[in-house]
């Protein structure tokens, strides 16, 4: 996949440690949830890799992506978007 249009991006180690900062100062379970679920992706690869797979099955792939958009709605809903200025 390319994003055309992207400027940024974090690697997960980024990532992880951003997830374990809103746990750990704000106890939000969502986070706690995304970081148990992207180690979980990971491993997952890393069992295919040493089997000699080259990707992940589509069952799996779309398994992760359901769980994946589930705890960003959760986040969504614990962190809605400010209101916009009058």
């Amino acid at each position: 996949m390319t994003y055309l249009q992207a400027k940024h991006a974090l690697c997960n180690a980024h990532l992880l440690r951003e997830l374990t900062y809103v746990l750990e100062n704000y106890q939000q379970v969502w986070a706690e949830t995304m970081l148990k679920l992207l180690m979980e992706i990971h491993q997952a690869v890393l069992d295919a890799k040493a089997v000699g797979e080259a990707a992940l099955f589509p069952k799996q792939l779309a398994d992760f992506q359901n769980r994946y958009d589930q705890i960003v709605v959760e986040g969504l809903w614990v962190n809605p978007a400010p209101e916009p200025p009058p």
